[in-house]
């Protein structure tokens, strides 16, 4: 519902102020040729503009989220319609065309497409087809429509019609942003989600969120618990919060503790080692498993520790000959 009404409110929202900018840019030139003139010198412009916006995009998006850089369209939107209310004159009108194409074809569209990724994968074919095919052109018509019932009405009133749609395209983006994480989390519950689809779309709010799905999973013992978490780890880990993940070395499962030291290994090399109490733990592991994953992924910088080397020596004579090998081979590299 979110998505439906965050694309519907665009729309109109969009269409009613690409009018005014038009009647604003269409009177502020004596005749055809000194606006088309003005119109080509900004086309030239606007494309090098957007074309540095769409470098910066993916920098956006990894720093806030693919939820909160899509509110910045909308607000963007809500700026333009009120600055054709209160100062409708050149200047106004060339913000917001560039609001209306060139921030919706750099960032807007982008972070919109993004969205979808949160959508179950077995409907995002279906959704995407009838929000682009259905609710985008319905939205033009019911836009057309209210334009032409409107004739007559006064700039500066269909300008604060205008916010009023922005506040409608601004809202719902709020909800897709609520409803963002709860699917993320709905469909990692139900194992059907794969996190690193999602790459760096996960901001700091997101994160948190997510972090706190983490804490209450590691009090379930069923399976798919078992799998979210397993999907969980690597991000979190690698995120910010291997605090939160090394929670998880004490959980019953040992597939999970295994897939925790494995995700701690991970974010460690890439990063500071961390402390040597969780890679000591591992490698004097009850599972087989767990101790042969600690062997093998204890971080660079720990290997040589006395305790690490104390807890490694030992699994040389272990009765599973993986973990023999694993603590060998990364005996043999020290």
């Amino acid at each position: 519902g979110g998505v439906f009404g965050a694309i519907g409110g665009m729309v109109m929202a969009l269409f009613v102020l690409q009018y005014l900018y038009s009647e604003v840019l269409e009177r502020s030139f004596a005749d055809e040729v000194a606006l088309a003139s003005f119109l080509a010198l900004y086309l030239a412009l606007s494309n090098v503009v957007e074309i540095g916006i769409e470098l910066g995009a993916p920098w956006l998006i990894r720093r806030v989220g693919v939820p909160t850089a899509n509110l910045f369209h909308p607000v963007l939107t809500l700026a333009a319609f009120a600055g054709l209310l209160f100062d409708p004159r050149l200047p106004a009108a060339v913000l917001a065309r560039a609001n209306r194409e060139l921030l919706e074809n750099a960032i807007a569209g982008p972070v919109r497409n993004l969205v979808y990724n949160a959508i179950p994968g077995r409907f995002r074919s279906r959704v995407r087809a009838f929000l682009e095919g259905i609710v985008i052109y319905s939205g033009m018509s019911l836009a057309g429509v209210a334009l032409l019932l409107t004739e007559g009405v006064g700039a500066r009133a269909l300008a604060a019609a205008g916010i009023g749609l922005a506040v409608l395209y601004l809202l719902a983006n709020l909800r897709v942003r609520r409803e963002y994480v709860r699917t993320l989390a709905a469909e990692l519950r139900a194992g059907r989600l794969d996190l690193r689809e999602l790459g760096e779309e996960l901001g700091a709010r997101e994160l948190g969120e997510l972090a706190s799905l983490w804490t209450h999973l590691l009090a379930e013992t069923d399976a798919r618990a078992a799998d979210a978490l397993l999907e969980l780890a690597p991000v979190l880990a690698s995120r910010g919060y291997a605090a939160s993940v090394r929670e998880g070395l004490a959980h019953p499962s040992p597939r999970v503790r295994a897939g925790c030291l494995a995700a701690l290994g991970a974010a460690a090399e890439a990063e500071a080692p961390g402390d040597p109490a969780p890679w000591r733990a591992g490698l004097l592991d009850d599972d087989a498993d767990v101790r042969r994953m600690a062997a093998s992924g204890v971080p660079e910088a720990l290997r040589a520790r006395p305790e690490i080397d104390a807890a490694l020596r030992p699994c040389l004579s272990d009765e599973r000959p993986g973990v023999r090998a694993a603590a060998g081979a990364r005996l043999a590299d020290a």
